[in-house]
C-alpha cells in the first residue's frame, strides 16, 4: 500500500497566484522567527530563507531516538522559534512535545510532559502542521484521507490541544501527505497517484472552507515511486519530495511561482539512506540551513545541514556590470592561465595554466576580493595526466576537481583527502575522453549534483552535455546532446552554469565578451538559447579565458591568457 506523509510547511507564502512581492503579507514581511500582529500581519523577525542546497547537504551525526515513545516517528515540526519540537507517531496516534535547549538542534532536545491524543479523528496520522502562531495543529489520516483541525487554548502548547470539528476530506486516492501556506489559505497534497494537489481554503486556516483547486498528474514518479512528504520554498521556486522507495529527498523547479502545474523534476537529489531505510517527513529550518527526517526502521529523527554559507544566488545582470578596478597577477607562479576558479566562500582561489601545468591555490584575505591574495606556496602538477591544461573545476563540497586539455582531449579525476587544500590531491585514475565531440576543449563544467558534465570547446564552438551514470565519476560519462554557441564566440574558452541550471555563460578571446544564454529545460543545453545579453571585458584584456562568478552571483571574475592576471566586475 501507498503511504503518504505531511509535512509542515509554517515556511512558505502562497496565493492563488504568485505575488509581486512573495514574502509580503497584508503589508507585512514573511519570516519564520516573527508573530502575528492584530492586523493579521506576519511581522519580519529578521530570518532570511535561502533555497537548500541538495548537492552539498549533510548528515550533522545528530538524531534522536524516540522509540522509547512512540515506534513510528512520521512527521516532524517546530515552533516559531526552534525551541519547540514536535512527532507525530502512527503507533499511539499522538503528538509529542520536547524543548531544545539550543533551537533547532535536535541533539539538545528532552522531552515535555505536554502530548496530545489525536485518536479521536485518526487512525493512522501521518503528518502535521502548525498555525504560525501556534494556536492551531493540523493533522492527516491516511486511511481517513482526510486532514484534522485542532485548537490550542495557550500557543504551541499541545497539552492544551482540541479538536475543532472541522476538517478537509481528500480525494484522489490521497494518503494524506500535505504541507499548508504560511497565510492558511492553501494545503498541497501528495496523493496514492504520486501525482501533487492544491486545496484552497476561502477561510484561513478553517479547513471547513477547503476546495480542490488543481493537481499535477504523476510529479512523483520520475523522482521517487513512494513519496512520504513535501515542502515548497518560501518563494514558491522550489519544491522538495521525500520518499522511501529510493530514500532520497528530490528537488523539483516551479517556473511560475507557487504553481505546481508548471513544475519539473529537477535530477537533484540527496539520500538518507544511510541513515534510515525507511525515511517519513520532511521540514527544513526557517533560513533553510538544516533538514529533518523522521526514520521508521530506527524509530529516529535525524538531522543534516544544506546550507550553502548562508548565500543565495541573484542572477547577474550584465547590462549593468562594472569594471571594480580590482586584480591580480599569477605570472609568478605560470604562464598561459587557462582558468579561475574559487572555495565556496570565496577565501580560496585556484588557477591552471599551462606554462607550468599545474593546479596553483591561494588564499584571499578579504573574501572574494581578489587584490588580497596571496600565494599559498601549494600547487599539483598535472602534467602525468595532460600536458597542455586548459580547464579547472571544483566539486561543490571541495573534495575532487576535474582537469582537461589540449593534449589528451580527456577529462581528468582528482581527490582530495582535506577539502579545498589542493596540497592533499592525487588523481584518482579515472579520466573520461571527449575527443570524438570535441578535439579541443577548453572547459568543463558539471551540474550540481554531479550527473551531468559539459565541455566547451574550439573546434566545434559549442557546448557538449555528457550524463554521468554514477555522479562525479568521469569514468561513467555517456555524451547526450549539443548545443552551438558559434553565433556569438568564434573562439570559447570558459563557461559558467548558475546554480539552478536555467543559465550559463561563457567567456571567449575572439570578441573578449561574456555572453548570456537562458536554458528552457534546467541543465538540459539543448533547451538554450542567446539571451543578447553581453559584457565586453576588452577594456581590461585581449586574451579572456576563464570566467566566474561569485556564489550570491554579485561579482564577475574573468581571466586573461595574454596577461597572466584575473580582473574582478560588479555584476
Amino acid at each position: 500500500m501507498q503511504i503518504g506523509i505531511g509535512i509542515l510547511l509554517q515556511q512558505a507564502k502562497f496565493g492563488t497566484a504568485a505575488p509581486v512581492t512573495p514574502w509580503l503579507i497584508d503589508g507585512g514581511v514573511w519570516s519564520d522567527a516573527g508573530v502575528w500582529d492584530d492586523a493579521a500581519t506576519w511581522d519580519d523577525g529578521g530570518v532570511s530563507w535561502t533555497n537548500p542546497n541538495l548537492a552539498t547537504a549533510s548528515y550533522d551525526s545528530v538524531s534522536l531516538s524516540v522509540s522509547s515513545v512512540d515506534t513510528q516517528p512520521v512527521d516532524v515540526s517546530f515552533n516559531d522559534d526552534g525551541t519547540k519540537f514536535y512527532f507525530v507517531g502512527a503507533t499511539n496516534k499522538k503528538v509529542y512535545q520536547y524543548s531544545c535547549s539550543t533551537a533547532y538542534d535536535i541533539s539538545t532536545a528532552t522531552k515535555d510532559t505536554a502530548e496530545a491524543s489525536i485518536s479521536g479523528q485518526i487512525t493512522n496520522a501521518r503528518g502535521l502542521n502548525f498555525k504560525p502562531d501556534g494556536t492551531k495543529l493540523f493533522v492527516s489520516c491516511s486511511i481517513n484521507n482526510a486532514i484534522y483541525e485542532y485548537n490550542l487554548s495557550t500557543a504551541f502548547d499541545i497539552s492544551t490541544a482540541s479538536y475543532s470539528s472541522n476538517s478537509l476530506s481528500i480525494t484522489f486516492g490521497s494518503n494524506g501527505s500535505h504541507c499548508m501556506t504560511n497565510d492558511g489559505l492553501n494545503i498541497y497534497v501528495i496523493d496514492g497517484n504520486d501525482d501533487v494537489l492544491r486545496y484552497t481554503l476561502s477561510t484561513a486556516f478553517d479547513l471547513s472552507t477547503g476546495s480542490y483547486t488543481a493537481i499535477v498528474n504523476n510529479l512523483v514518479e520520475t523522482s521517487e515511486t513512494s513519496p512520504s512528504g513535501i515542502f515548497i520554498s518560501p518563494d514558491g521556486t522550489k519544491l522538495f519530495i521525500s520518499g522511501y522507495a529510493s530514500d532520497l529527498v528530490t528537488q523539483s523547479t516551479l517556473s511560475t511561482a507557487y504553481d505546481i502545474t508548471t513544475a519539473s523534476y529537477d535530477s537533484i537529489s540527496f539520500s538518507v539512506g544511510s541513515q534510515d531505510g525507511v525515511p517519513y517527513g520532511l521540514f527544513f529550518k526557517p533560513d533553510g540551513s538544516k533538514m529533518y527526517i523522521g526514520g521508521l526502521a530506527n524509530q529516529t529523527i535525524f538531522q543534516y545541514s544544506t546550507d550553502n554559507g548562508g548565500v543565495s544566488w541573484t542572477n547577474p545582470d550584465l547590462t549593468t556590470a562594472s569594471y571594480d578596478s580590482v586584480s591580480f597577477s599569477f605570472a609568478t607562479e605560470d604562464t598561459f592561465v587557462h582558468d579561475v576558479a574559487f572555495k565556496d566562500d570565496g577565501t580560496k582561489m585556484y588557477i591552471i595554466g599551462a606554462g607550468n601545468d599545474s593546479v596553483f591555490q591561494y588564499s584571499l584575505s578579504t573574501a572574494w576580493d581578489v587584490s588580497t591574495a596571496s600565494y599559498d606556496s601549494v600547487s599539483l602538477s598535472v602534467n602525468s595526466e595532460e600536458g597542455a591544461p586548459s580547464s579547472l573545476f571544483f566539486k561543490p563540497d571541495g573534495s575532487k576537481f576535474y582537469i582537461a586539455g589540449l593534449g589528451q582531449d580527456t577529462v581528468f579525476q582528482y581527490s582530495m583527502s582535506t577539502s579545498w587544500d589542493v596540497s592533499t590531491a592525487s588523481y584518482e585514475s579515472k579520466s573520461f575522453s571527449v575527443a570524438i565531440e570535441e578535439n579541443n576543449p577548453r572547459d568543463v563544467a558539471f551540474k550540481t549534483d554531479g550527473t551531468k558534465m559539459y565541455i566547451l570547446g574550439v573546434a566545434s564552438d559549442r557546448i557538449d552535455e555528457y550524463s554521468l551514470s554514477t555522479a562525479w565519476d568521469v569514468s561513467t560519462a555517456s555524451h547526450t546532446t549539443n548545443f552551438s554557441i558559434a553565433s556569438q564566440e568564434a573562439n570559447p574558452q570558459s563557461l559558467f552554469f548558475n546554480p539552478d541550471g536555467d543559465k550559463v555563460w561563457i567567456v571567449g578571446s575572439a570578441n573578449n565578451t561574456a555572453f548570456q544564454y537562458s536554458l528552457s529545460t534546467a541543465w538540459d543545453i539543448s533547451t538554450a538559447s542567446y539571451d543578447s545579453v553581453s559584457f565586453s571585458v576588452s577594456s581590461q584584456m585581449t586574451g579572456a579565458s576563464g570566467i566566474e562568478f561569485k556564489s550570491d552571483g554579485s561579482k564577475m571574475y574573468v581571466c586573461d591568457i595574454v596577461n597572466d592576471v584575473v580582473y574582478q566586475y560588479s555584476t
